[in-house]
């Protein structure tokens, strides 16, 4: 029952990635709508193989493992938008998808499996959570570690970024800024706490429970749940410079 919330929460990711893309909203958020369109896409496929149903859809098997890698230099790409007023992504920039990229290159062999042959490795796997899975060059349990590392050290850098506008703002007579400045606060510590839990567990696995970082995914559904109901019902969304004024 547990694997039906990673449906519940990845179809509302799509919905609220989809809806920044096409309302008219600074850029910044159109790279807040790619993280969640990202994240929407791994939820899916971690309910496939929580569920169990991944044995019938093998070819989705392992395809949202490289977009992990793309998760937190979206977002902290999107807190750098919203903190600075002259950021513009260039080309040395690119290097953040580096991980992504040989992630993307090393699973190639992969993919290009029959989807019987997925099937089969995932069965023979799926008792260990699949933490025991080596493809290419580095197994999967490292992978986990350093996908939630990742994302961890990207959150922390959003984190050190936003505080000081968060603290400036709060002095502001501007309610709009308060309030999507108290958003965005909250969201990126939301978000630690998520990715720390993850990370913790995945490096720690033999000092904390099997299925620990399930703390973790459930603290990241509240984080979702904020993000909509912002979303969903402030419709203000400042540029960059409204924040910083």
């Amino acid at each position: 029952m547990f694997s039906l919330q990673y449906v519940y929460f990845s179809a509302l990711l799509l919905f609220l990635g989809v809806s920044l893309f096409i309302r008219s909203v600074p850029r910044a958020f159109k790279l807040l709508g790619a993280n969640f369109i990202f994240t929407a896409y791994i939820l899916f496929t971690t309910y496939l193989i929580y569920s169990g149903l991944m044995v019938q859809l093998p070819c989705f098997f392992k395809t949202g493992s490289p977009l992990m890698y793309l998760i937190g230099p979206t977002y902290y790409f999107f807190i750098l938008y919203i903190s600075q007023p002259k950021f513009k992504i260039r080309w040395m920039h690119l290097l953040h998808l580096l991980p992504f990229i040989l992630h993307l290159i090393e699973l190639s062999p992969f993919y290009m499996l029959s989807c019987s042959e997925k099937a089969s490795v995932y069965l023979a796997y799926r008792n260990s959570e699949l933490l025991d899975y080596s493809w290419g060059i580095i197994p999967y349990r490292l992978h986990s570690v350093l996908k939630a590392g990742l994302v961890f050290m990207y959150t922390i850098a959003g984190f050190i970024k936003i505080r000081p506008l968060f603290l400036e703002g709060k002095r502001t007579s501007n309610a709009s800024k308060r309030v999507v400045l108290l958003f965005l606060m909250l969201d990126v510590s939301l978000k630690l706490l998520t990715f720390g839990t993850i990370f913790l567990s995945y490096l720690f696995a033999k000092v904390f429970p099997k299925g620990f970082y399930y703390v973790g995914d459930s603290i990241f559904f509240i984080d979702v749940t904020v993000c909509a109901f912002f979303l969903l019902l402030y419709p203000y969304l400042p540029k960059k410079s409204q924040l910083l004024v």
